[in-house]
């Protein structure tokens, strides 16, 4: 990205007035890298780029599970054990026991073949687990052995799973199942799935439930369902467009963590939503590195009275609940901080694809397609835009195969990013 002037990089405060004051994130004890929460009780686990933790204290402070070697993808407790869905690299084992809360671990995945469960759920008396390119496996006797689920998912890679009322829903990744689907559907404890028809060719991240209403965090924004997954609407007014990895419900709160903007809220179904990461910018590592980095969120939980959220490659952040829901403003005057612009997605694409960008301030905005050689093959924006979130579609359908590029010129900003036209 070429260096913005410093007359554009201007840090609006949102459209907040000082009255209105942002809920402050800070650094949580620990733990690092968290790939998952998941709550039992007064417990929340985290699985993390390197074992598994616990906190009873609102996240104030952390205990130590063990498997410190592993990466640990899934937790789900049942009766009395913990069961982590776990990739370390060398043993091939990957799928973990505990019987005594986290003290001494044992392999339980007789049946598995040799890949990572992305997600672990109980549905009845049976464990479910969804694995990295395999499908779906059922254990109807606490672990110690599974079997197949339905010979026609094993090519699928199922990547989360959520319960509304008595229907399991599942999301599988398009890039490894035969016909591209994206959810599957259980009305019968997992007996039966049928596949569910989804309106778009973004892959499902996460899913969660609030109400009557199905959530489904995907790689193009946020989508619901009110029928139980018939129909699927997009729900992005005031969140810019992106990859939504983690969905969190506190009562009729909803959270939505994603890879570059930080943490949003919802407080009407996720009709609307408002961005909650105030402070939540960080520093890398790597002081030779740039300045200031985007937030990648790669997944929420809710601890007590806080929410948590696991930073890639990085430390988790909290905070209170209740600053977050009372300092939230009406998302209709929230404005984006600064210009940007997203990678198109699909990419490759065929025949048509989305491009998405936010502006600070109303101003005058050209979006133009070029080929490999530099010539124009059409102009998609040429005029003025209001500030906030835009998103324009490419439909390539008389164009040839190849590869692309898009300049966007922003006011004073300008930005080109490569797309690639594959039939």
């Amino acid at each position: 990205m070429k260096t913005l002037n410093a007359s554009i990089v201007i840090i609006f405060l949102l459209g907040i007035s000082p009255s209105e004051s942002s809920a402050q994130w800070k650094q949580s004890p620990g733990p690092f890298g968290v790939l998952c929460f998941y709550n039992s009780g007064e417990k929340t686990y985290a699985g993390c780029q390197g074992g598994v933790f616990v906190t009873n204290t609102d996240g104030a402070s952390w205990d130590t599970l063990g498997l410190p070697s592993s990466q640990v993808y899934s937790i789900v407790t049942f009766n009395a054990n913990i069961y982590a869905g776990t990739y370390d690299g060398k043993n091939g084992i990957h799928l973990m026991r505990s019987t005594d809360n986290g003290k001494h671990w044992n392999p339980a995945d007789s049946g598995l073949p040799p890949v990572p469960a992305m997600t672990l759920f109980v549905a009845g008396t049976n464990i479910y687990a969804g694995l990295d390119v395999g499908g779906l496996f059922v254990s109807t006797n606490e672990g110690v052995s599974w079997n197949v689920v339905q010979t026609g998912l094993n090519d699928y890679s199922v990547t989360a799973s959520v319960i509304s009322g008595g229907t399991i829903f599942a999301a599988t990744d398009s890039n490894f199942s035969a016909d591209g689907n994206h959810l599957i559907r259980s009305s019968d404890n997992g007996n039966t799935w049928v596949k569910v028809k989804w309106p778009s060719s973004y892959d499902i991240l996460s899913l969660a439930v609030l109400d009557t209403f199905v959530v489904a965090g995907t790689s193009g924004g946020v989508y619901r369902s009110t029928n139980n997954g018939n129909n699927w609407k997009l729900s992005d007014s005031g969140m810019s467009i992106d990859n939504v990895n983690a969905l969190a419900v506190s009562g009729k709160n909803l959270f939505a963590g994603t890879s570059s903007h930080g943490v949003y809220l919802s407080k009407d179904n996720g009709s609307s939503w408002s961005a909650v990461d105030s402070g939540f910018f960080h520093k890398p590592a790597d002081p030779g590195g740039p300045g200031i980095l985007p937030p990648q969120v790669q997944s929420l939980g809710i601890s007590g009275t806080n929410l948590l959220a696991g930073i890639k490659n990085g430390w988790t952040l909290q905070c209170p609940l209740s600053e977050i829901i009372t300092s939230a403003a009406d998302p209709s005057r929230i404005l984006p901080a600064l210009y940007s612009v997203s990678q198109n997605y699909p990419n490759p694409f065929n025949p048509s694809t989305t491009i998405s960008f936010v502006l600070p301030v109303n101003c005058f905005v050209t979006l133009t397609i070029y080929d490999i050689t530099g010539k124009e093959i059409t102009t998609l924006v040429n005029g003025e835009l209001s500030a906030g979130y835009h998103t324009l579609q490419w439909n390539a359908q008389n164009i040839s195969s190849g590869i692309y590029f898009y300049r966007l010129v922003m006011g004073r900003f300008s930005e080109t990013k490569k797309l690639v036209l594959l039939r």
